[in-house]
């Protein structure tokens, strides 16, 4: 799935209408129930009760749509925090959906590197963004890369970092902190699937 279905599932919803989400979109009826035909096919579940009035989710469509809601926001508080300047590298650390979320904020052309798989879930690619969008798509073992690099070529790599921390560029959301005492909760809070922030410790307090 890509984001333009994701966008004619929402408007859907949100109208209660296949009829009415067309004029929405600009788009014909058909070209809509096609759009949503292929989230079902791939998802292999409908996600609307058909014949209702207004349709209505059914319990797949509900989890989708808190799905698809999160992805679009993500794409937007990205636009809003560049500028609306187009991005054209991802770094993927994680894996499944956080790898597909940053797919979808990528620039045409733009180039997602995967570097570790925090996740245990395979990447997907949707083949909608290797055709319309022309991602690429790399790999690198940082391990291998820093046994072979030299001093020079690591301080060459690391010192731009050292220099954004140092200005405060380089920040993370931060859902929660515990105190050392408090690990297991921080450990079960940390295995939760949709967190929106990290999970640290505070050092120094009891």
């Amino acid at each position: 799935m890509d984001l333009s279905e994701l966008q004619v599932f929402l408007t859907v919803a949100r109208e209660g209408s296949f009829s009415r989400a067309a004029e929405r979109l600009y788009r014909t009826q058909p070209a809509v129930s096609l759009a949503i035909r292929k989230l079902e096919d791939g998802l292999g579940q409908p996600l609307f009760v058909r014949g209702a009035r207004p349709v209505r989710l059914t319990d797949a469509g509900n989890l989708l749509r808190d799905y698809a809601e999160r992805l679009i926001n993500l794409r937007d508080e990205v636009k809003n925090a560049t500028g609306g300047a187009p991005i054209h590298l991802g770094l993927n650390a994680v894996g499944g959906d956080s790898a597909l979320r940053l797919m979808n904020c990528l620039a045409a052309s733009g180039t997602l590197v995967t570097f570790g798989a925090m996740s245990l879930q395979p990447l997907k690619i949707p083949n909608g963004l290797l055709i319309f969008k022309d991602l690429r798509f790399r790999g690198i073992w940082i391990n291998k890369w820093y046994d072979n690099a030299t001093p020079a070529e690591r301080m060459a790599a690391f010192n731009p970092i050292f220099e954004m921390a140092g200005r405060g560029l380089l920040q993370t959301k931060v859902e929660k902190s515990y105190p050392l005492n408090e690990i297991k909760a921080a450990v079960e809070h940390a295995a939760h699937a949709q967190r929106r922030g990290k999970i640290i410790f505070e050092f120094g307090t009891r």
